[in-house]
């Protein structure tokens, strides 16, 4: 039986439809899948992610913290967390790994990732603590304006590390694309060169890792 692709999916932390960021995040989604992986590019527009409110479902079974003495894995309860995002999660167990693209807002990554990753360090029923994060290869990248996006990519790669992901570093350059009309043509599309090479290494990257990471653990279940 013939090894599957990698499964990766892409989103940006931009909610309007015109986005650079989103914009980046559609090339992203491109480059890797002609790298070798199978690629979902996600809106997070389309999922109806509330603000996280501990109210809105069962928390205290859903706290990975209660499940450390009780086999780690989540029970079913009641009320269920929002459908939108139990739809989403569903697109994050499914993957690999990802690519963020994120822009800079004040200095640091958006409100609407924060609340992501807020939702995902609660359990949906039948997963594992942490599963979302655990051994999820990550790669990010941002579109901003000159000078600014490595303090929001300094930020996200910390709390991403917290939460046990696996961050593939991009060694060319930075992974900050700038905004100007040198990078993006009118339409949003990604025409910088440079930029373009920026973003395919570090999907073959991503791609690579992953592979690799699965035969590695392939190797170890085997031995």
């Amino acid at each position: 039986m013939s090894e599957r692709q990698p499964r990766i999916i892409v989103f940006a932390g931009s909610l309007r439809k015109g986005s650079y960021n989103k914009a980046l995040a559609r090339y992203a989604a491109q480059v890797t899948s002609e790298a070798g992986a199978e690629v979902r590019c996600l809106d997070l527009t389309d999922y109806d992610v509330p603000l996280y409110n501990a109210d809105i479902y069962n928390s205290d079974v859903a706290n990975p913290y209660s499940l450390v003495d009780k086999g780690g894995v989540c029970p079913p309860y009641s009320p269920p967390m929002p459908e939108g995002l139990l739809r989403l999660r569903e697109q994050f167990r499914w993957a690999d790994g990802w690519i963020v693209v994120t822009p800079e807002y004040n200095g640091t990554f958006p409100a609407v990732l924060h609340n992501l990753f807020e939702w995902f360090t609660r359990l949906a029923p039948g997963e594992r603590i942490m599963e979302l994060f655990t051994f999820k290869a990550v790669a990010t990248l941002c579109a901003a304006f000159e000078g600014n996006g490595k303090a929001a990519q300094r930020d996200i790669k910390t709390v991403l590390t917290n939460l046990g992901v696996l961050i593939v570093p991009n060694l060319v350059g930075d992974s900050v694309v700038v905004i100007n009309d040198a990078n993006f043509d009118p339409e949003r599309g990604l025409v910088g060169a440079r930029s373009q090479k920026t973003v395919r290494y570090m999907a073959d990257r991503l791609v690579r890792f992953i592979r690799e990471l699965k035969a590695g653990q392939g190797a170890a279940a085997g031995a």
